[in-house]
């Protein structure tokens, strides 16, 4: 038993890392606008990475947690997962951005698209490795 839980938690942990740096090499591929980063302050700079493993951390455990409940396996699972995954965490907060134009007045349409886009490589890189580590 207390073998089994070190191998969740330490799958977890590979999983969180990977999820990190897939949040990290879509933004180096396609930067975010220089607008956007003036606005981010140096007390901002300094809390980010810790959250941005958390996020990581709480994506991890999630998509682990629908990979090891589902009854579905292989391709069928990676695409359905892919699509919440990205649909959730991705479009569906770009499109409230989009909505909500007049509070994001610095975020111009190739931005929200641009987000967009790494959120799908976010998406086709942790998805698959998911479904791989715990499937």
């Amino acid at each position: 038993m207390k073998n089994l839980v070190n191998m969740l938690i330490l799958k977890i942990i590979i999983l969180t890392l990977i999820f990190a740096a897939s949040i990290v090499i879509p933004t180096l591929i396609i930067p975010v606008s220089p607008e956007i980063v003036s606005r981010i302050t140096e007390d901002m700079q300094n809390k980010m990475f810790g959250l941005m493993l958390l996020v990581s951390l709480l994506g991890a455990i999630a998509l682990s947690v629908n990979v090891k409940l589902s009854e579905w396996s292989g391709i069928k699972l990676i695409l359905a997962s892919g699509l919440g995954f990205w649909g959730i965490e991705y479009f569906m907060a770009q499109i409230e951005t989009f909505y909500f134009r007049d509070a994001f007045t610095f975020m111009t349409n190739i931005e929200i698209l641009n987000i967009m886009i790494r959120g799908v490589i976010t998406t086709i890189t942790v998805v698959p490795l998911t479904v791989i580590i715990f499937g």
